[in-house]
């Protein structure tokens, strides 16, 4: 799963000099939505999922996340006039609390099944896709600046 997300960042630096990074994104958005989809849908029809199906999941949903994740993060931290340390410091902070809430959810409702981390996941990845067509227009995404 973790050399999936490298490999998805990998392809994200690769793909800049072929397509518009919009193009990238919305790509990795629809996999991630897509493989979580899927994942819910597989957890839906069985409380524990095939671990081949499962880790092939994670593996689409980790790719199409680091495609994804890579130009916001640069977009993210490049927003603010702050000093670079303090927004590295930020974004760090914000990124752990995320999954320090989500592993909370999760431990809280149940470990038995899939399905809270593949609905968590849906969630989650569903916020992304919202915001991200409601603010498509207005993104400043140059492949130039990355």
């Amino acid at each position: 799963v973790f050399s999936s997300y490298i490999a998805g960042m990998q392809y994200c630096r690769h793909q800049l000099k072929h397509q518009a990074l919009k193009k990238i994104m919305r790509q990795g958005i629809i996999l991630t939505q897509a493989s979580s989809m899927a994942l819910v849908i597989s957890s839906l029809i069985t409380a524990l999922p095939p671990l081949y199906l499962l880790i092939g999941l994670m593996m689409l949903i980790a790719f199409g996340a680091a495609s994804t994740s890579t130009p916001l993060t640069r977009l993210a931290i490049e927003s603010s006039p702050a000093p670079m340390g303090r927004k590295i410091a930020i974004y760090s902070f914000s990124f752990s609390i995320t999954g320090v809430f989500g592993a909370m959810i999760l431990a809280l409702v149940s470990t038995d099944h899939t399905l809270p981390m593949a609905l968590l996941g849906i969630l989650g990845f569903s916020g992304a896709l919202f915001l991200f067509l409601n603010n498509y227009q207005t993104l400043k995404l140059s492949s130039k600046t990355l």
